[in-house]
C-alpha cells in the first residue's frame, strides 16, 4: 500500500502543463474577438516560414501607408533593372506638394532630392508628396503586376496618397495580412530578385523611428524591428520584421475600427507573440498540499465567520491575483509549511483568527518553475479581507528581503497571464503588501476590525517590474488612498 501511494504522488507531482501554441492561439483570437474593430493577423516563423498564428490573414484590408513597402520594392527592381537612377536629382515643387503626413508639404520654397532620398522620405516619414512622385516614376500599375508575378494576388495599388475621388469610388490600396506577412517573408529570406536588393530594402525600413511601432511598443528595446506602419481615422496596419533573437519572425496586423477609438489589441498580440518565441512555455506541475476533508471543512469555516460567505464548498470566484514571497531559502521548506492542514505551533499569532493553515494556489521556485499547489478556484488562506476573490502565487526566497530572480519574474508573468485568460473576470494584481489598501472597498470582507498584519512581500521593485511587463493586459492595482 505504501508503495502504491509513493507511485501515485510520483505521478501527480510529474504531470506537466504547458502553455502551447494552441493556447497562444486562443489568447490572439480572443482579443481579436473582443476589439472594436475588424482585424487580421499573421504571423511567420522566419526561421521556418510556417504561418504560427493567424486570426483572419485571408481578408482584404485597406492599407493606408503600408502599402508604400511595396512602392518601394518595385522602385528599387526598376533601379536594378537601370530603369531608374536612385542618384537621379529630382524638384519638388508647389504642385507636388500634397497634405497628409510628410514634411516636404511645409517647405515654402522648391527643393532637389534625390531619388533615394524621395524613397527615405516615403518610409521614414511617410510622405504622401515623396510616395507620389514615386508611384508617377514606377507606374502605378506595375507595383500591383510585381505583387501579382510574387503570388500576392490581393495586394493591390490603386490610387495615389490622398486622391479622396478614388477613394469615394471605392479604388483603395489593399492587402491580406497573409500577403503582407509573405511579401516581408521574402525581403527577410532575401529572396526578392537577390539577397543584396532584399537587404537593401530591409535597411530602409529599419530606419522608421521606433515610436512609430505599435509592435515595437510591446518589445525590450534591445529588439530590432524594421516595419512601416499606416494608419487613417478608422483604419491602422503595420507590417513588421522582429529580430527576437534566435527566434526572428514576422507579423502583419490589419485593423478597420468600429468607432473612432483605438484599441490596444495588436500591443496586446505582439507581446503574446514574442514571449512565445523567446520565453520557455509556461510549465505547470502539480504539487498538491493537503486538502482533504479536515482542511475543506475549516475553509468553509473561514470563509463564514471571517469572510460572512456561508457555502458548502471551499471554492472561489477570482477577481485578483496576490502575489507573494515565502521568507523561506528553498523550495521544499516553503511547501512543508504549507502543506499541512492545521497551522504550525510556530504561528499561534495567526491562530486566533482560524487554525486554518495558510496556502496558495500556486508556488514558484527561484528557477521559475511553478507549482500548483490547490486547484486555481480553490480557497486558500493568503491574504486578510481577500481569500475569497483571491487567487495566492508565492515565491519561493524573500529572505531578509531579498528579491526574487529574474526567472521567478518571467514566471510570475506567465501565469498572471495563463490566469487571466482562463478567468475573464480578474482585474487586479497586487503585491501581498498592498492589501491593507482595499480596507473599506466593496473587495474587503474581514469580520474582525483589529485583524491585520504588516507585510513588505513580494518588494515593490518587483511589483513594478510585473506591471510594466502586464501593462498591455490593463490590470488594476491596489486603490489609492
Amino acid at each position: 500500500m505504501k508503495r502504491y501511494t509513493l507511485l501515485l504522488t510520483l505521478l501527480v507531482t510529474l504531470h506537466v502543463f504547458a502553455q502551447d501554441k494552441t493556447t497562444i492561439a486562443r489568447q490572439i483570437q480572443t482579443i481579436i474577438d473582443s476589439a472594436n474593430a475588424v482585424s487580421g493577423v499573421c504571423v511567420i516563423d522566419a526561421t521556418t516560414g510556417e504561418e504560427v498564428f493567424a486570426v483572419n490573414e485571408h481578408q482584404s484590408f485597406t492599407q493606408a501607408s503600408a502599402i508604400k513597402i511595396p512602392i518601394l520594392m518595385e522602385l528599387y527592381k526598376q533601379a536594378r533593372e537601370k530603369k531608374i537612377d536612385l542618384m537621379t536629382i529630382r524638384a519638388v515643387s508647389a504642385k507636388d506638394k500634397i497634405g497628409g503626413s510628410g514634411i516636404l508639404q511645409s517647405f515654402a520654397d522648391d527643393v532637389t532630392l534625390s531619388v533615394r532620398d524621395l524613397a527615405m522620405l516615403m518610409v521614414t516619414q511617410s510622405d504622401n508628396a515623396a510616395t507620389n512622385i514615386l508611384i508617377d516614376m514606377v507606374g502605378m500599375q506595375n507595383v500591383t503586376h510585381l505583387m501579382q508575378s510574387l503570388g500576392m494576388t490581393n495586394t493591390k495599388l490603386q490610387r495615389k496618397m490622398m486622391d479622396t475621388e478614388a477613394a469615394k469610388q471605392g479604388r483603395e490600396n489593399v492587402s491580406t495580412p497573409s500577403e503582407a506577412a509573405h511579401i516581408l517573408y521574402l525581403l527577410y529570406k532575401g529572396k526578392f530578385v537577390d539577397a543584396a536588393l532584399s537587404n537593401e530594402i530591409i535597411d530602409v525600413l529599419k530606419k522608421n523611428a521606433r515610436k512609430n511601432s505599435r509592435v515595437a511598443a510591446s518589445l525590450p528595446g534591445k529588439v530590432e524591428v524594421a516595419f512601416k506602419p499606416g494608419a487613417l481615422p478608422d483604419v491602422s496596419t503595420e507590417w513588421t520584421i522582429v529580430y527576437a533573437g534566435n527566434h526572428p519572425y514576422i507579423i502583419a496586423f490589419m485593423e478597420k475600427f468600429k468607432g473612432a477609438t483605438y484599441g490596444n489589441s495588436l500591443e496586446r498580440i505582439s507581446k503574446l507573440v514574442y514571449n512565445y518565441f523567446t520565453l520557455p512555455p509556461l510549465r505547470i506541475v502539480d504539487k498538491p498540499v493537503v486538502f482533504d476533508k479536515q482542511r475543506q471543512e475549516l475553509s468553509i469555516q473561514y470563509m463564514k465567520e471571517r469572510h460572512g460567505i456561508v457555502t458548502t464548498a471551499p471554492y472561489i470566484k477570482p477577481r485578483m491575483i496576490v502575489l507573494h514571497w515565502t521568507a523561506i531559502p528553498t523550495l521544499e521548506q516553503s511547501f512543508n509549511a504549507m502543506n499541512p492542514a492545521i497551522l504550525p505551533g510556530a504561528r499561534q499569532n495567526l491562530a486566533t483568527a482560524s487554525t486554518l493553515n495558510v496556502a496558495a494556489q500556486f508556488l514558484i521556485d527561484k528557477d521559475g518553475t511553478v507549482y500548483r499547489q490547490l486547484p486555481d478556484t480553490a480557497f486558500a488562506r493568503h491574504v486578510i479581507g481577500l481569500n475569497y476573490c483571491a487567487i495566492g502565487v508565492e515565491n519561493v526566497g524573500g529572505v531578509n528581503n531579498e528579491p526574487l530572480t529574474k526567472e521567478q519574474l518571467i514566471a510570475n508573468e506567465q501565469l498572471i497571464r495563463y490566469l487571466k485568460f482562463k478567468y475573464p473576470d480578474i482585474e487586479y494584481v497586487i503585491g501581498h503588501y498592498e492589501y491593507k489598501l482595499f480596507d473599506g472597498t466593496p473587495l474587503w470582507k474581514e469580520a474582525d476590525s483589529s485583524y491585520r498584519t504588516t507585510k513588505n512581500d513580494p518588494g515593490e521593485d518587483f511589483m513594478k517590474r510585473v506591471r510594466a511587463d502586464l501593462s498591455d493586459l490593463n490590470l488594476k492595482g491596489a486603490p489609492v488612498k
